[in-house]
């Protein structure tokens, strides 16, 4: 086969089709003559730097680009990166293209990377990803303690394989200051204008192997077309200066609660809305929020369902105020801020992070978001247009033909399971979605917001009052409902055939029981799965060879009704699912009958106690530890909730807990296989 790494002159076409490719993916690939030999030093790095705001930039044009209209892709970029054999870097337009579109998305593309090479790039663009760059580097210095292992690991592994330096963050960080600011236009434009070649590039194409692709003479020609063509400069339009330019006037509070158990602090509004704040500094650059109130999407009619299944990613795009979505992104370079709204069966959610200098910016957000939403037609149009050719190119996929099945399996074929089709997709309305947005948003008194990190108590107050405090309340009492989208009662096995082109079987297998929620029974579940995972590795993995894994989830809800749940799904060979199946059940049931190994009941327990020891020491564990109390009732933090339960289970206790649970459970087996030609 021909090397692509060997240089070659003019272009070459490549395609790849593939029967269970989800979708079509064309580009250009312009990959360099030599191997990167450059000393990695000071000058090095800073040509990095000056890489990675070009492809920032690129990066937020095609954004730009799938947020208007009716884009002929779903996603596309152009970047200059390491992606080939090492050493060798390559520049690379590419765009994930709607069915039928290919020739029309890679014109599009072509047409962007000419407007940048001959136009170059705008000083506001620079300036914001400039912002953003900075903003990046100092939350990870700030945060330096807590950078993980595996990210070292990884930078150590880049320094042995291709020399990459690893300067302590302190050297980067005065470097990266002193650097950043004198980095032009002009230099980062002829970076572009360099990468951009004739020659050793290649147009590739890959995809289902049951369709038309645009053919080597049909690319060529779009590239000479886009040669000739006048194309504009790129018009950056900006918004304002500031997300709300009036004064809010705000709250007051009217009743402050000590929780002493947390170090919080509890603040009722008098527009009703309950903040929860609880100082945290484990990570020195972060605070977040959140927030919920009952209702959910089960508060809402069985019409709406298609618009709530899409309302989060939907209304993400929306914008705030007086803002696109387009021209939001541009006002908050860099800053860390953001806040999205979401719902869920039971309640509508809240949730948002920034750093301490950003903090104020967070809360304008959260207010815009909730008081001021930003109902947008084009960028409706543009996602469901984007979300529909996702769909539409994902029907033959097997992924999504498992994942289907096992929704409707899972809730019995409930009226409210809804399924993305291109079909469905034409049920989600642009009216519903605002009026679920109008509806769910629109009484503060319903929601408890919880503020988390490393800001003054005081400022916390301040801006709570101000921003949580002008939110509108209706002071209604609005509850959840149970729309009772439960598995099937008892034991049900289906074996289920979709066409694979390579031959494999996937098992799932779910048991579902009613069950108190409460500490002693979700940790005894938690145990349950840690215990599982031990002994499935050794018995189907080591010892049978039989599968690259066994993935385990327990979990245990308390809303709409309180129940536990066990899911153990796994890949293998189509001969070997029923003997396969058998170990699973028969250690299953051997837990159940005997009890698991004291060894494996040990390392499980030491295991969760290890990790709350290392989660304890961030400020997410704390975030989560006062907004489960506030939901479920209980103190995880307490050691009674926790350390004590675990440090008491014994081998007879999972037993009894075990045989409990699978005598009461619900059993639903699946065994997807290949289709019988």
């Amino acid at each position: 086969p021909e090397n692509l790494l060997t240089a070659k002159k003019g272009t070459k076409y490549l395609l790849v089709t593939d029967p269970e490719a989800p979708g079509t993916e064309v580009g250009l690939m312009i990959i360099d003559r030599e191997p990167d030999k450059r000393e990695r030093n000071l000058d090095y790095i800073r040509d990095g730097y000056v890489t990675s705001l070009m492809n920032m930039m690129m990066s937020k044009r095609f954004s730009e680009i799938v947020q208007k209209g009716t884009p002929p892709f779903v996603s596309g970029g152009l970047r200059y990166s390491s992606d080939l054999a090492r050493n060798y870097n390559s520049l690379t337009l590419s765009v994930y293209a709607n069915e039928g579109e290919e020739a029309k998305g890679f014109e599009v593309a072509c047409t962007e990377m000419e407007r940048a090479r001959r136009h170059g790039f705008t000083e506001g663009e620079l300036n914001r990803a400039k912002a953003e760059m900075l903003s990046t580097f100092e939350n990870r210095y700030k945060q330096k303690d807590k950078i993980s292992n595996d990210s070292w690991a990884s930078m150590i592994k880049n320094h042995f394989l291709t020399g990459e330096p690893i300067p302590s963050l302190d050297l980067q960080y005065d470097y990266y200051k002193n650097i950043l600011p004198g980095i032009t236009v002009k230099e980062v434009n002829s970076r572009l204008q360099e990468l951009v070649k004739d020659d050793n590039r290649f147009i590739y194409v890959q995809g289902p192997d049951d369709r038309e692709y645009m053919t080597e003479a049909g690319a060529v020609a779009i590239m000479e077309k886009v040669a000739a063509a006048e194309i504009e400069p790129y018009e950056d339009i900006t918004g304002g200066t500031d997300l709300i330019s009036e004064e809010l006037e705000g709250a007051e509070i009217v009743k402050t609660v000590s929780l002493p158990q947390f170090s919080a602090t509890e603040w009722t509004l008098s527009n009703g809305a309950r903040v929860v704040f609880r100082h945290a500094d484990y990570e020195k650059d972060n605070v977040t929020i959140s927030g919920y109130a009952f209702g959910g999407s089960s508060f809402y009619p069985d019409s709406l369902e298609p618009a709530l299944n899409l309302f989060p990613q939907v209304i993400s795009m929306y914008g705030a105020g007086e803002f696109d979505n387009v021209a939001l992104t541009k006002m908050l370079a860099g800053k860390k801020a953001s806040v999205s709204l979401g719902i869920q069966e039971t309640r509508q959610t809240v949730s948002g992070s920034s750093t301490p200098k950003d903090f104020e910016t967070m809360m304008q957000l959260l207010y815009l978001r909730f008081a001021r939403p930003n109902f947008n037609r084009e960028a409706y149009d543009a996602i469901i247009g984007r979300f529909t050719a996702v769909i539409t190119m994902m029907q033959k996929d097997p992924g999504k033909i498992m994942s289907d099945s096992l929704s409707m399996n899972m809730t019995n074929y409930h009226p409210r399971t809804f399924l993305l089709t291109p079909e469905s997709m034409k049920r989600i309305k642009y009216d519903d979605i605002n009026y679920i947005y109008r509806t769910a948003f629109d009484d503060a008194s319903a929601f408890t917001f919880f503020i988390t990190g490393n800001i003054d108590e005081a400022v916390a107050r301040e801006m709570a009052r101000i921003y949580i405090g002008s939110l509108p309340s209706k002071y209604q009492s609005e509850t959840y409902r149970n729309l009772g989208m439960d598995q099937p009662k008892g034991t049900v096995k289906k074996d289920i055939f979709i066409p694979l082109t390579v031959p494999k079987a996937t098992i799932v297998i779910n048991y579902s029981a009613d069950a108190a929620y409460n500490p002693s029974g979700y940790l005894s579940m938690d145990v349950l799965k840690g215990i599982l995972d031990l002994v499935y590795t050794e018995k189907v993995r080591e010892e049978e060879g039989g599968t690259y894994g066994v993935s385990l989830n327990a979990g245990s809800q308390k809303r709409p009704v309180e129940k536990a749940t066990l899911l153990i799904a796994f890949e293998c060979d189509p001969e070997r699912a029923s003997e396969l199946k058998n170990i699973i059940y028969s250690e299953l049931e051997a837990i159940a009958k005997n009890g698991p190994r004291q060894v494996d009941l040990d390392k499980t327990v030491s295991n969760l106690l290890k990790t709350r020891e290392e989660a304890i020491q961030h400020n997410s564990y704390w975030a989560n530890a006062v907004s489960s109390y506030y939901l479920n009732g209980f103190d995880i933090n307490d050691s009674r909730n926790f350390a004590d339960i675990l440090n008491k289970l014994t081998v007879k206790k999972m037993k009894k807990v075990t045989r409990k649970f699978l005598s009461k459970a619900d059993h639903l087996e699946l065994v997807f296989l290949p289709e019988k030609k």
